[in-house]
Order: structure tokens, then sequence, then C-alpha cells
């Protein structure tokens, strides 16, 4: 669901993905560990973990085939 979202093949607000480098986004500061453990901090923390070459997938085929290898 991420990577439609940060396809924009979904409508969904993004204000929460604020892009760095190296495909990563910054994580939304959380006051509360009910946010911090809500979609969008949790999955983006998890995507910045992944490697350059899973995150820049052409399709989400390849992608899936990609996380299928990666040990995390």
């Amino acid at each position: 669901m991420f990577d439609k979202v940060r396809a924009q093949t979904v409508a969904v607000d993004q204000y929460h993905l604020i892009p760095t480098r190296n495909m990563s986004y910054l994580t939304p500061q959380s006051h509360t560990q009910y946010h911090s453990y809500s979609y969008f901090p949790r999955t983006i923390r998890l995507w910045n973990t992944l490697p350059i070459y899973v995150k820049s997938s052409p399709s989400l085929d390849i992608l899936t085939e990609r996380l299928a290898v990666v040990n995390m």
C-alpha cells in the first residue's frame, strides 16, 4: 500500500510524505505511542530501512519479488 501512496496511484493525503535523499522520507514526529505506531510513522520507518534497489523497483510486482529476498 505504501508504494501505491508514494506513486500517487491511490487517493490518500500525502502530507506525511516528506522526501529526503536516497528515496527515503522523514518520519513524522509523534507525541504519543498511539501515533508512533500508526500506519504512516511505522511504515515510513520500515521503508527507510530498505535497500535502495528495493525502493527503486519500477513496478509493484518487482517490489514484491525484491522484498521476498530482503532479510528484515
